[in-house]
């Protein structure tokens, strides 16, 4: 769960959620809750575009979200069908997504504004129809930002509740704010248990009213047809993460074609202008991150200022690096696009488990052709998203990988145009190497580059 305020509205993002069966909801909640060790949420109920109802819970591990309402509530109050994208912090996003009136399961989630056009991606996938598409103006605007397809519209939060006429969260939705599931679910149970107790006389004083109000929750809950079934096994959810790493490791390779990428930032050395308006280009960088994207970093003299170089080189994307003024990045779009898109049945773990160019094959190249290099057995470390769902005795594993392979980085440095481009011959033997950076420093007439990547073994 992630606290965000949004112009004047405070909310809760990046819940669990899930459907309950509605039968016995307040009992069904507290079984989730502790299978899924996320004490505090509240339920939510719906009326679908056929008139029928369904009920979701919405959970999270977070104590300190009591008392916040939750965002994706309420969109789903004001929209049946929408996919909302928010810029949240300088690196993460909350994207919201509402299915028939109900928040999609997996469908409020704050992540790495990297990996929003994988998560996008994902989540379309459930919609028999596309749903209409609405960024807030602070993700247009934002660098990073790639992949996704063009909104239908430019809104913040606040407009969106206007547009659904929601002009303030009032009291009405109260029910949105996180609680503690395990007191509500016992409320109901207090009232009959005192009943109970006090005898007879009490109930008669009372009536039955009470007790016929409240019997949707009884302690006689058989637990066996409650949503045991609907939680996925710890295979499942390992099984799942597993998939997801590898659509992960598939966007890496994607994204990195080596020897187009050399032939791209050497033909953009030559064409781009190294001196403009004062200033003078010090770095031609590219990162995998941003695939068809090259970065130039430039240096300021004495008669440059920022908005010179921004009109001398008419790219909005230029920003000051620093407060002096001394430096500026620009980002400039490539020509031509990587063209490496394995196809959908492609099977890259068998692809690399039976490549036959390993490092020692790599390590001999380098050598023979006389190139500066350097490698080291690397662990790629922790998930870059936690695995949702596992118990709490596993939780411990949520950051483990579950697709391993034996993983070498690569740096290779050199200080001239030819032995960058003969690095291309590499290259296309190392067919499991992924380019992931590569930069070539212009200071004082230099051509001093460096290539790092990652070569992927059984």
């Amino acid at each position: 769960m992630k606290k965000v305020t949004l112009n004047k509205h405070t909310i809760a993002t990046g819940l669990y959620w899930a459907s309950l069966s509605g039968e016995k909801p307040n009992a069904e909640m507290l079984v989730m809750a502790n299978e899924v060790d996320r004490p505090y949420g509240f339920i939510r109920k719906s009326v679908k575009e056929d008139g029928s109802t369904s009920h979701q819970v919405a959970l999270t591990q977070e104590k300190s979200g009591i008392g916040i309402v939750s965002g994706a509530a309420i969109l789903a109050d004001g929209y049946s069908n929408i996919i909302f994208v928010e810029k949240v912090s300088a690196q993460e996003v909350w994207i919201c997504a509402i299915a028939d009136s109900e928040v999609l399961v997996g469908g409020d989630i704050v992540i790495n504004i990297s990996n929003v056009a994988i998560e996008f991606e994902k989540i379309l996938d459930n919609y028999k129809e596309s749903p209409p598409f609405v960024y807030s103006q602070s993700l247009v605007e934002s660098t990073g930002v790639e992949g996704l397809p063009s909104p239908d519209e430019t809104l913040s939060f606040d407009e969106l509740l206007l547009k659904a006429e929601i002009t303030k969260i009032g009291k009405e939705f109260n029910s949105y704010r996180i609680g503690n599931t395990e007191s509500k679910s016992k409320n109901t149970l207090m009232a009959i248990v005192i009943l109970a107790v006090i005898g007879g006389g009490a109930y008669s004083q009372f009536g039955s009213s009470l007790f016929e109000k409240e019997k949707e929750f009884t302690p006689q809950v058989d637990f066996s047809k409650l949503i045991h079934t609907k939680v996925k096994t710890t295979e499942e959810i390992l099984s799942d993460a597993k998939k997801e790493e590898l659509k992960w490791l598939t966007e890496e390779f994607n994204n990195s074609n080596s020897s187009q990428i050399i032939r791209r930032i050497l033909a953009f050395d030559i064409v781009q202008e190294k001196y403009i308006n004062g200033w003078k280009a010090n770095e031609i960088s590219f990162n995998s991150k941003n695939p068809n994207g090259i970065n130039v970093l430039w240096e300021r003299s004495q008669v440059g200022t920022p908005l010179s170089l921004k009109l001398g080189i008419k790219n909005d994307k230029t920003t000051v690096a620093d407060l002096t003024g001394r430096y500026a990045r620009s980002e400039f779009e490539a020509i031509d696009k990587i063209n490496n898109e394995l196809p959908d049945d492609f099977d890259l773990v068998k692809f690399i488990e039976t490549a036959t160019y390993q490092h020692e094959h790599m390590m001999h190249d380098l050598i023979s052709m006389g190139y500066m290099w350097g490698m080291d057995r690397i662990d790629l470390g922790e998930r870059q998203e936690k695995i949702k769902g596992l118990d709490k005795k596993l939780r411990k594993q949520e950051n483990t990988r579950q697709l391993k392979f034996k993983t070498t980085s690569v740096v290779i440095q050199g200080d001239n145009r030819d032995k960058l481009s003969a690095l291309i011959n590499i290259f296309d033997s190392a067919k499991t190497f992924t380019l992931n950076k590569i930069s070539i420093s212009l200071v004082k007439n230099s051509f001093k580059w460096k290539a790092e990547g990652v070569l992927y073994e059984k």
